[in-house]
């Protein structure tokens, strides 16, 4: 008896079957990890504390860095605003964008 000739098709898809359940036991295993990681997290104490206190430095660090633009881009009404000092009395501040 002889074996059947494979399809090229079929075959393709078989492939491409293996390399998807492939790819799903790795984000599986990465969610599992990520999970780990996040539950060692929570219960230790001084790293959160730890991790705050980078971000906080971090912050401090960008905020040196940029120095003065920050507060001048958020008062900034953007290309119409001629003086720079930002909103307008009465101005919420908000722009509302209206999509049509």
């Amino acid at each position: 008896m002889t074996e059947p000739e494979t399809d090229p098709t079929r075959e393709a898809a078989r492939e491409s079957l293996e390399h998807l359940q492939a790819a799903a036991r790795e984000l599986i295993n990465a969610a599992r990890a990520a999970l780990d990681a996040a539950e060692r997290f929570i219960d230790d104490p001084e790293m959160i504390s730890s991790v705050v206190g980078v971000a906080g430095r971090v912050g401090d660090v960008l905020r040196q860095v940029s120095g003065d633009r920050i507060r001048r881009s958020a008062w900034d009404d953007g290309p119409d605003d001629d003086d720079g000092d930002g909103p307008e009395p009465g101005d919420s501040g908000i722009q509302r964008i209206i999509l049509e």
